[in-house]
């Protein structure tokens, strides 16, 4: 069962809950946040960690992927449901692009990369992230409450080929598609509707500070990201940059046209969930 570990002197109030199976790396994290003022709860299972996240309140949760049963994307996903507001970071031993991307569309907020050799470095990092996820929900806090409807897309691409590939793929499935080649229509076209969803193909120039320019405008809707060839550090990139999705997968393909069509149903899903607690 979880366990509370004891730690210094609470200077700054955050609580961690950190769920791996290796007991070397429970103790030195414990050690670590415990000695920067965290307080820190320990499990070693994804089902334990879940017991501690059900039963307190946390605002950092730090989760190996690889865990005994319940693995660690899994355990993201089921807290994801119950906590939208917790700061996650996951750990992995196996860093790939698939994992990646795994962890990433699961809902996690940073990926790291094991072995940890500098956790007092680590412990810097997540409080950077908390605070730029807490700037990220208070700029969505600052859009307007009722959700887009219509149900409009944007899709931001300089290759005209894709751009009518993506278009074909949405077709039926939104209400309308408007297509920007660079940041700058993009920005543009914000101040014009509100958009349900900005998809943003691989091969743009600067992806990851065109992503940041995006989400820094309060009314930037989610960001989706697809294209086949992004890398193992661009994707670990894009991880904290907060978007929605990553989509790993040929443009205009049938599995790629699938991944878009229950994307764009699960935000329109949201969306009337959103709107029915408006009314």
């Amino acid at each position: 069962m979880p366990t509370p570990t004891d730690t210094s002197p609470l200077s700054t109030g955050l609580r961690l809950l950190l769920i791996d199976d290796e007991p070397a790396i429970l103790a030195s994290f414990a050690l670590a946040f415990g000695d920067q003022g965290w307080a820190v709860t320990t499990a070693e299972t994804g089902e334990d960690g879940l017991a501690a996240h059900d039963a307190d309140a946390f605002d950092l949760v730090i989760t190996d992927k690889n865990l005994p049963g319940m693995s660690g994307v899994e355990v993201v996903r089921q807290i994801r449901q119950r906590d939208d507001s917790v700061t996650i970071i996951m750990l992995t031993g196996f860093g790939s692009t698939s994992s990646a991307v795994d962890t990433l569309n699961a809902g996690v907020d940073a990926y790291v990369e094991k072995p940890v050799r500098d956790v007092i470095r680590l412990t810097a990092r997540a409080d950077a992230i908390i605070k730029r996820r807490q700037k990220q929900r208070s700029r969505a806090k600052s859009k307007d409450a009722a959700p887009p409807d219509p149900f409009e897309v944007l899709v931001l691409t300089a290759d005209q080929r894709n751009a009518k590939l993506i278009s074909a793929d949405l077709v039926g499935k939104v209400d309308s598609i408007t297509v920007a080649k660079n940041l700058q229509e993009a920005l543009a076209l914000f101040e014009t509707k509100p958009f349900g969803l900005v998809l943003v193909e691989e091969a743009l120039a600067n992806l990851c500070e065109t992503i940041e320019s995006l989400k820094a405008v309060a009314t930037c809707p989610p960001v989706a990201v697809l294209g086949q060839h992004l890398g193992l550090d661009t994707i670990m990139q894009l991880v904290e940059t907060g978007i929605a999705a990553c989509i790993v997968l040929p443009v205009g393909s049938p599995p790629c046209a699938i991944r878009l069509a229950n994307l764009v149903g699960e935000l329109r899903e949201e969306n009337a969930l959103a709107t029915s607690q408006a009314v």
